[in-house]
């Protein structure tokens, strides 16, 4: 007697498209994160000013994650204040109550002060997220807020809400990435410092009560003549 064939049911047939679905999601979501690094790695290496940086790099957060919005702080340091410097998503305006937050003052301060994530898959319900009545009306989900760190010093925070639940690998893809950004802004700081120091060299020299004259290379190119050095070498 030959065996009974068991067919498949209709649940089971059901089942298939549906985790076909699922699984071009999952695929989907993976080579967007690979996408996302490589973006902003680019970006962070542009010639872009800091500010133009920090934007793109929401933006592509929000468009390659499906966040509903990114927002990075970067940190006044005499004042001790976070100031906004980039927002994508549902919100792209820079002023408003987030705008300049305090060390240790709400869930982003907190995040700077204690230099931890705030990571949670459950924003209802959180007590470290604010204006519970919007993220319920909203349908936020998860919120991950990373401390921008260098050296064991704060530079800024890396923060985001999403509609949808944050998996570990996109977790550890945004520390990562957290990590690139707050290199970028201590690169940039150091820049700005630098110049502002060549500014202030390039200022004593032309001040200097003596003849002083910066030249380069085989062919002896000026960089730099003081007025002085301009006034006695004209009458020579």
């Amino acid at each position: 007697m030959k065996p009974l064939k068991i067919g498949k049911s209709g649940n089971d047939i059901a089942k298939k498209p549906a985790i076909a679905k699922q699984n071009d999601l999952n695929l989907n979501l993976e080579a967007h994160k690979l996408l996302l690094n490589a973006e902003i790695g680019k970006i962070l290496t542009s010639a872009n000013m800091l500010d133009r940086k920090l934007q793109l790099s929401t933006e592509a957060l929000v468009h390659h994650l499906d966040a509903a919005f990114a927002r990075i702080w970067v940190l006044n340091v005499p004042e001790d204040i976070l100031v906004l410097k980039a927002s994508a998503g549902m919100y792209t305006h820079l002023d408003g109550e987030h705008s300049h937050v305090k060390v240790g003052e709400l869930k982003i301060g907190k995040i700077a002060k204690e230099q931890k994530p705030h990571l949670t898959n459950n924003v209802i319900g959180d007590k470290r997220v604010n204006h519970q009545d919007w993220a319920k009306r909203m349908g936020m989900q998860s919120f991950a807020g990373y401390p921008l760190m260098v050296d064991g010093n704060i530079v800024g925070v890396m923060a985001l809400f999403s509609k949808q639940e944050l998996t570990k690998s996109t977790l550890d893809i945004l520390a990562s990435i957290a990590d690139e950004i707050a290199l970028g802004i201590s690169h940039a700081d150091a820049e700005k410092k630098l110049q502002l120091e060549k500014q202030r060299l390039r200022g004593l020299l032309m001040d200097a009560p003596a003849m002083i004259a910066i030249v380069t290379g085989p062919d002896h190119v000026y960089e730099l003549a003081n007025p002085l050095y301009l006034k006695v070498s004209r009458k020579d």
